[in-house]
């Protein structure tokens, strides 16, 4: 836990320096990218990957783009060139705020459903 979450906050962080900001395209593949962490990491947990060592790294990746990738997906989303009045950047904001919270809630299904199987 302490793992992912100082990887997040560092993500975070990262974000906030400029310099470091890719391209949206780079974003969007990033973040599609990172659904391949997740049958490792479940391999990880049944012990077919036999070191724990991998499991903690694989995490902090994970946390580490998690932070970046979010943190910059919600930057992104207002800046977009389609939204004109500060009205519609205002709403893309909070579409980007319900979609987070709704990821949320899914990932927590779907770890009852992850603990259920394993």
């Amino acid at each position: 836990m302490a793992v992912y979450n100082f990887g997040d906050l560092f993500g975070r962080i990262l974000s906030m320096v400029k310099a470091f900001w890719p391209s949206r395209r780079v974003v969007v593949i990033g973040s599609c990218v990172r659904v391949i962490f997740i049958p490792i990491l479940i391999l990880c947990a049944k012990g077919i990957i036999p070191t724990q060592m991998a499991g903690y790294v694989l995490t902090a990746i994970l946390a580490l783009t998690n932070g970046y990738f979010g943190t910059l997906t919600m930057v992104y989303t207002p800046l977009s060139s389609g939204l004109i009045t500060d009205g519609e950047r205002a709403l893309a904001g909070q579409c980007t705020g319900v979609c987070l919270l709704i990821g949320c809630s899914i990932g927590v299904l779907l770890q009852l459903a992850v603990v259920l199987v394993l």
